[in-house]
């Protein structure tokens, strides 16, 4: 083979390489909708309980998962004094309160997770969450809010003489970390040396 064709083969390879690199799945992550908030300024001295979130009956484990990686962001952040999770799935407000009372925790939160979808990452991944908050030792609902995520494959490029696939969808565990550090960000009291607070919207 000419040596113009071998080199002119491997700049393509090259390129394709590069084109692969640079259309990655997407990640959306939408404002949150909140429905009910309190003051975040009294968090960093309280202790956070958070129950295994409500999860859908064709993808089990997932509201452990979700609840974990929710901690783990919380604590990166260090919104609150303590962050634990309690091994329970609650139902009500009173059945969270109860959890919370009994882990001596100052705040509990609950969480659904209405909708999950978690492809193979040639189809679209989707969560969606609905998030609340409660103090327990008065029984009020300090913050009530939904969240959405979703990411798509990134596109195919597709040359005459072939197609490269485009990345994968990130999976829903993905999508739990950025709804995990959002919510973080949002109960993060402001930055006092500036005055600003810093909001998801």
């Amino acid at each position: 083979m000419p040596a113009f064709f071998i080199l002119v083969l491997v700049t393509l390879n090259g390129c394709i390489s590069l084109v692969n690199v640079d259309s990655p799945g997407t990640i959306t992550v939408s404002p949150m909708d909140v429905h009910v908030e309190s003051d975040p300024f009294r968090n960093p001295v309280k202790k956070l309980g958070i129950t295994q979130f409500s999860e859908p009956s064709y993808l089990p484990g997932a509201g452990r998962e979700v609840a974990a990686i929710f901690q783990q962001e919380f604590l990166k952040k260090s919104v609150f004094r303590q962050t634990v999770l309690i091994s329970r799935v609650v139902k009500s407000r009173e059945e969270a309160i109860y959890w919370g009372w009994k882990e001596n925790c100052d705040l509990v939160m609950f969480a659904d997770i209405p909708y999950v979808f978690d492809g193979s990452g040639n189809q679209a991944t989707q969560l969606k969450l609905d998030v609340e908050i409660w103090d327990v030792r008065s029984g009020r609902q300090l913050w009530y809010f939904q969240q959405n995520a979703c990411s798509l494959p990134g596109p195919d490029v597709d040359f005459y003489w072939t197609t490269v696939a485009g990345e994968p969808a990130a999976r829903y565990k993905v999508l739990a970390r950025q709804l995990g550090g959002q919510a973080a960000e949002v109960l993060t009291p402001p930055d006092n040396s500036t005055g600003w607070r810093n909001w998801c919207f």
